[in-house]
């Protein structure tokens, strides 16, 4: 679903600060291969998809391809990570769930680690140093574990799997991905030139006065004349009489 960069363990992490620390003796003698490891330690993280800051009812459920296991009921009690820190995925625009007054997006193939306060606003000192390691970390994400316990790694955070909520506000600020653009309504189709024309031929000849009918015209073009008016005017539709309103 997402790109297949993975999350740089903490092994090549801590080579990549030490290779940064002695940059100064090694650049001159091995830049293309310093260049290489830092490139591809850079990429780890994608975010892929589109962000969608919809607003929806609280309680409202999502579809069933939006949820995560951890917190469908179905599945038995709330077992889901949280408060964690993402730093790629592919963002569902078409899945938004409301908690805790924010808007969260679906998101799959995620990169992230996460705290288990259980308390989205509790951001703990070593999920913060993690965010701040990476590029565009979005962080307050719940996140379903590997398996119930959701054992921490050595640094103290989980490494949960791959599916999770991300609030739509952090990664419209930190993942780099644009809005998703609701589709534009379509414009009306052009009114047929000669149906309008016998339209106005059979109003000009009516006996209905015409500044009234124009300013009475129905509000909805979909709606129907009454029996009678469409008796006086049978080549016009509701549709038809307003285009021919507009030269009168």
């Amino acid at each position: 679903m997402l790109s297949s960069y993975k999350q740089p363990t903490f092994l090549q992490s801590t080579i990549y600060i030490y290779i940064l620390q002695k940059l100064h003796h090694d650049r001159l003698q091995h830049p293309t291969n310093l260049f290489s490891l830092c490139l591809a330690l850079s990429v780890a993280g994608q975010w892929t998809g589109n962000y969608n800051t919809t607003q929806v009812p609280r309680g409202q459920v999502p579809a069933d391809h939006c949820w995560i296991q951890s917190l469908d009921p179905a599945n038995g009690p709330d077992t889901a990570v949280y408060p964690c820190t993402c730093t790629g995925g592919k963002v569902a625009p078409d899945c938004n769930w409301k908690q805790a007054g924010a808007i969260y997006n679906s998101v799959r193939d995620a990169t992230c680690k996460c705290a288990r306060e259980r308390n989205i606003s509790q951001q703990p000192e070593e999920l913060d140093a993690f965010g701040r390691s990476q590029p565009n970390a979005v962080t307050a994400c719940i996140y379903d574990p590997t398996n119930p316990k959701g054992e921490p790694g050595a640094d103290g955070l989980i490494v949960p799997d791959t599916n999770c909520w991300c609030p739509s506000v952090s990664l419209a600020k930190n993942s780099g991905l644009t809005e998703a653009k609701e589709a534009a309504p379509e414009a009306p189709a052009p009114a047929d030139a000669a149906a309008v024309k016998k339209c106005r031929d059979d109003f000009l000849k009516s006996s209905i006065v015409k500044e009234n009918a124009c300013s009475q015209l129905p509000k909805s073009t979909n709606s129907k004349f009454t029996d009678s008016l469409q008796r006086e005017l049978p080549s016009c539709t509701p549709a038809l009489l307003a285009e021919v309103c507009k030269t009168i």
